[in-house]
C-alpha cells in the first residue's frame, strides 16, 4: 500500500483545485458569452402585494432592496 506524505497531498490537493478552478472558470465564461451574445431581456414580475404586507416577518425595506 502506497503511503501520502504530506508534499504529495498538497501538491495532489494543489493540482485537483486548479483543475476545478480552470474548467469552472471555461464553463462560466461559455454562459456569459452566450448570455451576452444573445438578445435575452430580464423582466422583474410586479408583485401582488406592496413591499409592507410582509411587515411583522420581513420589514419593507428588506423588500424593496431585494
Amino acid at each position: 500500500m502506497k503511503t501520502t506524505n504530506r508534499r504529495n497531498f498538497v501538491k495532489g490537493s494543489l493540482t485537483l483545485a486548479t483543475g476545478l478552478l480552470l474548467a469552472n472558470r471555461s464553463f462560466a465564461d461559455n454562459i456569459v458569452g452566450a448570455a451576452v451574445n444573445s438578445n435575452f431581456k430580464f423582466e422583474l414580475a410586479k408583485l401582488t402585494y406592496s413591499f409592507n404586507d410582509l411587515e411583522p416577518v420581513i420589514d419593507a425595506l428588506t423588500m424593496q432592496i431585494h
